[in-house]
């Protein structure tokens, strides 16, 4: 259980009941139970948990130097592992992106508030893992290495970066106020630099935009057809690029999803080292995007959430800059029923 209580809600919660003195009685109980994931977590600060000291550039810049890692963003609507190398890290104050083969990540650092670094040594050989959560204490991204070569290397890296106070308990760390968000530094990859202000909040008027600009640049569609857009895609084993995720982190994939399946409420993608699931009845509007670009118009499925911030973003994977557009990816797209806005 201590491998997976850095970004599993349910585990969390049973991470927190165990560690509740015997003689607590039920209202302590309870109370526990309505802690942020933050809060669970820094309960295990002296002892597996270390806090970090909030220099979140510093911290992210050495992760190349790990051969193997695990990323997983998560909030209430979404759920994403992807596992790859860090081979090239641009981060500023204010985030930017991680990537390399098998892991394309973005991250918000400014909505970072708190983090910690776990590390549990079980039967199957040590784990050591990070996680980084916000202001309300949710989380924001969890990375484990994956090697029991990278021990060493994570705990000297944890004990660069360890923080003064390491009571139990949620302590703020005093961030410096960050540039704005729409100064990060974007990847050469496709759902760039443009996706940014969606994910973060930074550009609520959107859809607003997307209505204003006529039917021949944006056209609203019905979110419930999305499950079955993305099944076809998988059958027809269609090289698509996905970027989703929260205000403190995204992750892409690019490539094809071989996999699309009902588990409960949710819906869960799957490709080559990457694993996806949301529930579909947390999008509230889905636009179908035609962007203008050099040398043709690339189309994207843009899906948004009920508060205006974006959930995920689609394009067909051979939608580069200077590449013809994928015509199935766009017959497809043309072909989800409409719906007034």
């Amino acid at each position: 259980m201590g491998a997976r209580i850095v970004w599993h809600p349910a585990a969390l919660r049973r991470f927190g009941a165990q560690a509740l003195p015997p003689a607590v009685d039920a209202a302590g109980v309870d109370a526990a139970a309505r802690l942020s994931p933050a809060a669970v977590v820094a309960r295990g600060c002296g002892g597996p948990i270390t806090r970090l000291d909030g220099r979140w550039a510093a911290l992210l810049r050495a992760l190349p130097v790990f051969p193997d890692l695990t990323a997983t963003v998560q909030d209430g609507a979404l759920y994403q592992v992807a596992r790859g190398r860090a081979s090239a890290v641009e981060v500023g104050a204010a985030g930017g992106y991680i990537g390399g083969p098998g892991l394309d990540l973005r991250v918000f650092t400014a909505n970072w508030a708190y983090g910690f670094a776990a590390a549990y040594d079980n039967p199957d050989g040590p784990l050591r893992m990070l996680a980084f959560f916000d202001a309300a204490g949710e989380p924001a991204l969890g990375l484990r290495v994956g090697t029991a070569r990278g021990s060493a290397t994570f705990d000297a890296l944890v004990a660069r970066h360890r923080h003064a106070n390491q009571q139990p308990g949620v302590r703020p760390l005093a961030v410096p106020t960050p540039p704005p968000v729409a100064l990060l530094p974007s990847p050469p990859a496709r759902l760039g630099a443009e996706c940014y202000p969606l994910f973060s909040g930074a550009a609520l008027g959107r859809q607003q935009a997307l209505q204003a600009a006529g039917p021949s640049l944006a056209r609203a569609v019905d979110p419930r057809c999305i499950g079955c857009l993305l099944r076809i895609a998988s059958e027809q084993r269609r090289e698509l690029a996905w970027l989703a995720g929260t205000p403190g982190a995204l992750l892409g994939h690019a490539g094809a999803i071989t996999r699309v399946t009902r588990e409960g409420d949710r819906l869960r993608l799957g490709g080559c080292g990457f694993l996806g699931e949301f529930d579909p009845d947390a999008i509230a509007h889905a636009w179908v995007v035609h962007r203008p670009e050099r040398a043709q118009v690339r189309t994207t499925l843009e899906l948004y959430r009920r508060d205006g911030r974006l959930l995920a973003a689609l394009t067909a994977a051979g939608s580069a800059p200077g590449g013809g557009e994928c015509v199935v990816w766009r017959a497809l797209l043309l072909g989800l029923p409409g719906v007034l806005h």
